[in-house]
């Protein structure tokens, strides 16, 4: 019997294998919504293999996304994923432009950020070791807030890196598996910054609002030159709130269009306060 002939006498998906369910329900979107036999945002032919089950893909306008669609949406944002049904082709179509400017920004600053960094003549073996602090900066660091110098160390029995920007001083410890800390100190606040050498290693200190914060295990050169840079900026104005810690979870972009979206939806943000929040979150 053809799966045309099973659905047309209405097998009880229940009392069905899994397998068969899945795939009847797949045939089921298709009959029910007459398909356009393509994906409403790659265009892409539509068919048993390609359609995601159980109607997830169905948008509100009954236009209906492909399963790569559907898995790109979802890693974006698997909230936006799991109500597709309350969005339209040119939500999605919006949505996904201004993820993908949001991901071009993340990684252009990060190769900004790599390539000062093999300005400052640092050895492989020092940007392996930080390779984990150092993708995360673009998270952590702000609008118009410039990496200058980096060195690795131990802060509070936490191995990590310390970054100088132009603003602050940001200790960002990553850890094997998950969660990661971040504490900065804004210039502003650093009322001295005192640096020694051992036999192997050197030492930073640093007295910030009358707290002091020992960064130990450094290399000599590299924390000598650090020291230097750091004490150029202390004094400067910090633009930033106060030295605080942070136990930092990754910015879901996504996830703050879809806030600020509904607060434009809901009339508490005009058309443009908008624009020009989207802006920022995206680095524009």
């Amino acid at each position: 019997m053809s799966l045309n002939g099973i659905y047309k006498k209405g097998i009880d998906y229940g009392s069905t294998p899994f397998f068969i369910s899945y795939i009847l329900s797949t045939f089921r979107v298709i009959k029910k919504y007459k398909i356009m036999s393509n994906c409403t945002i790659c265009n892409a032919n539509l068919g048993f293999l390609n359609t995601p089950n159980f109607g997830l893909g169905k948008l509100s306008d009954n236009t209906i996304v492909c399963l790569d669609c559907f898995k790109k949406i979802n890693k974006k944002s698997p909230k936006i994923a799991a109500k597709l049904k309350n969005e339209t082709k040119e939500s999605i179509t919006q949505f996904l432009a201004e993820s993908d400017i949001a991901v071009d920004a993340a990684t252009k600053k990060l190769n900004d950020i790599k390539a000062k960094i093999k300005s400052l003549g640092m050895d492989g073996f020092s940007a392996y070791l930080g390779r984990k602090e150092i993708n995360k900066l673009p998270e952590i660091m702000i609008e118009g807030e410039e990496f200058e110098h980096i060195i690795q160390g131990m802060y509070k029995d936490k191995q990590g890196v310390l970054v100088a920007t132009n603003l602050r001083l940001i200790f960002i410890d990553v850890g094997f598996l998950y969660g990661s800390s971040v504490e900065d100190f804004g210039y502003d606040k650093i009322t001295s910054l005192q640096y020694e050498t051992g036999l192997l290693f050197g030492k930073i200190t640093i007295l910030a609002s009358g707290n002091k914060a020992v960064i130990d295990k450094l290399q000599k050169i590299p924390a000598k030159q650090f020291s230097d840079l750091v004490r150029a900026n202390i004094g400067k104005p910090k633009e930033t709130a106060a030295t605080t810690v942070i136990h930092q979870a990754p910015i879901d972009v996504a996830d703050q269009l879809q806030k600020l979206a509904a607060l434009k939806e809901q009339g508490i943000l005009t058309e443009d306060e908008f624009a020009a929040q989207k802006k920022k979150l995206l680095g524009l």
